[in-house]
């Protein structure tokens, strides 16, 4: 029998699918954290960056509310695609502050901002009002004007502030000091200028 690139394919999504639901069975058997780390290490290593979030949401109705909470939290700053996904986040993730998708340093750094918080965000004209801000308004502005995958022909900078009490997460693990909320109130929005390189 001839070993041809189908065959293999097709012995790759067999083995997927068998990891996919080993993962699954670890919920029941293991502790929440080691279970949590298999499911990671399934998505990282048989998901592509664009099908993450897709398979985090899909593993949704496997877990139980907080587990997936903390897998999605985990898995996050991995992911470019949130804004496809949005309206769907929106119905599952809760609008207000939810520790399971932080660390402890993550909350930490959150318990220090101030009551009102100002965010930016660096976006087209199409993503103004997406669920990932920054802290930091030199990281939002790299977003649309210097990182590839994000640039955009008409580069944006929101500004907009928020609520502490309504940061769903921080997350400091991507260098991006993002901050989660669907309720950032916009103050401005403006044009950024091209750098040519």
């Amino acid at each position: 029998m001839e070993y041809t690139e189908e065959t293999w394919q097709r012995e790759q999504e067999q083995e997927k699918e068998w990891q996919r639901e080993n993962a699954l069975l670890d919920l029941c058997l293991l502790d929440e954290e080691r279970a949590i780390d298999g499911i990671s290490s399934f998505l990282r290593r048989w998901v592509s960056r664009e099908e993450t979030l897709k398979q985090v949401i899909e593993f949704a109705c496997e877990m139980r509310k907080r587990e997936w909470l903390r897998l999605l939290g985990q898995h996050w700053t991995e992911v470019d695609n949130i804004f496809e996904y949005l309206e769907e986040l929106k119905k599952m993730v809760p609008a207000k502050r939810c520790k399971e998708m932080m660390d402890a340093d993550e909350l930490a750094q959150l318990k220090a901002l101030p009551r009102k918080v100002t965010v930016y965000r660096g976006c087209g004209p199409l993503n103004v009002l997406g669920a990932s801000w920054s802290l930091d308004r030199d990281i939002a502005t790299r977003f649309p004007t210097e990182l590839i995958k994000y640039r955009q022909q008409k580069p944006l900078l929101v500004t907009a502030s928020v609520e502490r009490s309504k940061i769903i997460a921080l997350k400091l693990n991507a260098d991006e000091k993002e901050v989660i909320t669907f309720s950032a109130e916009i103050e401005s929005v403006k044009g950024i200028p091209h750098v040519v390189a």
